[in-house]
């Protein structure tokens, strides 16, 4: 099966192997395009997605992810800058008219978020005070307020301290469920007894003399979480705004899926949803339209495991693939001159944060690496 014309393959394979149709269904994707993302081609590799989530979204198949987790920007009315400022990566722009044009604007989103799950998935939205009541409005009316688990608390401390009002300290996260067989796994989550309890050290006798004695795990999380947030002094922190605690998304993951399950997260930003789905054994695939994120997550998760598979990546049609060395013919040098062209300056093999000097070398690209690209109009 012969490749469409306006398939363009990087570095260019021996002519036998683009008539075998062996690259399909890799060669692009998108409307019209040969990948397909369905329970398959997800379970077969994790992904990272350079590109506007909506059009992502809108080619996943139905009732393909266990877990989706949102976190959009707040609605704060300010672009969100990195902490190390023009040093670190780059930030996004958070302003609205009004609160009701952002509940406009990611309605869309959480409706392409309910089509992808499964019927026994789960889906968290993580947005803070500002707007979470209006979104939770909008999805008790579209999902159905019986589809509404848990309002979750994320409580930390650190920055300053108000002296107008109580110092806002806390994030919301939503969870509802797709429907009534949703998973849900306390004991994966639980966290240890304290030190002074009595209940830990000899249990508790009820007034009919039954003894309950402590869980070997610990105690079950309730709906209030105390995690700290990433401080600059954290081993975790890489710069980039509004970075999630890995144990956060953990917590989550551990939670709400299955070893195994499909984990999707649209704003992706710094990629503790990626490092978290490593951690514990599921699969992602992760989308945002900063290169900075996906250059960012790729440099966390080759620091978390040297020896795990690169996530394929794809951005607006790019695709990075790993293939058998036997099939390629590349030179590294040459590519990087057209990813450069054509991208204006960005370079899609390498994803290289934009932080770091021009004039770095980008990555070489290893010998069993085959870029396939689609020219997109």
């Amino acid at each position: 099966m012969p490749l469409p014309a306006d398939t363009l393959l990087l570095p260019p394979l021996r002519e036998k192997y683009v008539d075998s149709g062996s690259v399909i269904p890799w060669q692009r994707w998108g409307e019209g395009g040969g990948i397909t993302f369905n329970r398959i081609t997800l379970e077969s590799r994790d992904h990272l997605i350079l590109a506007d989530n909506l059009p992502f979204l809108n080619v996943l198949q139905s009732e393909c992810i266990d877990l989706a987790y949102i976190d959009p920007p707040f609605a704060t009315g300010k672009h969100r800058h990195s902490p190390q400022g023009d040093d670190g990566p780059q930030g996004f722009d958070d302003t609205w008219e009004s609160v009701d044009e952002f509940v406009e604007w990611l309605a869309p989103r959480l409706a392409g978020l309910w089509r992808v799950l499964a019927p026994n998935g789960n889906l968290v939205i993580h947005l803070d005070p500002r707007a979470i009541h209006y979104v939770r409005l909008w999805c008790d009316r579209e999902f159905g307020a019986d589809r509404w688990e848990n309002e979750i608390i994320w409580h930390y401390t650190g920055g300053g301290r108000s002296k107008k009002r109580f110092s806002r300290k806390h994030d919301v996260l939503l969870w509802y469920s797709k429907g009534p067989d949703r998973v849900f796994n306390i004991d994966a989550i639980r966290e240890p007894y304290k030190p002074t309890s009595g209940y830990a050290k000899g249990g508790i006798v009820s007034k009919k003399g039954k003894k309950y004695m402590p869980h070997p795990d610990g105690t079950p999380v309730d709906d209030v979480w105390d995690i700290p947030i990433v401080n600059p002094m954290s081993t975790e922190r890489t710069g980039y705004p509004t970075q999630k605690p890995l144990k956060l998304m953990e917590r989550i993951v551990g939670a709400l899926s299955n070893p195994n399950a499909l984990v999707c997260d649209i704003f992706s930003g710094s990629g503790t949803t990626a490092l978290a789905c490593r951690s514990l054994d599921r699969k992602f695939i992760c989308c945002d339209n900063n290169p900075d994120a996906i250059g960012v997550t790729l440099g966390r998760l080759k620091e978390q495991n040297p020896e795990n598979e690169t996530p394929g990546v794809l951005s607006y049609g790019y695709y990075r693939l790993p293939e058998p060395e036997s099939r390629i013919e590349t030179d590294a040098g040459q590519f990087v001159k057209y990813a450069l062209r054509v991208r204006n300056n960005e370079n899609p093999a390498t994803f290289k944060p934009a932080w770091i000097k021009e004039n770095t070398p980008p990555a070489p690209l290893r010998a069993s690496d085959r870029i396939v690209i689609h020219k997109i109009n």
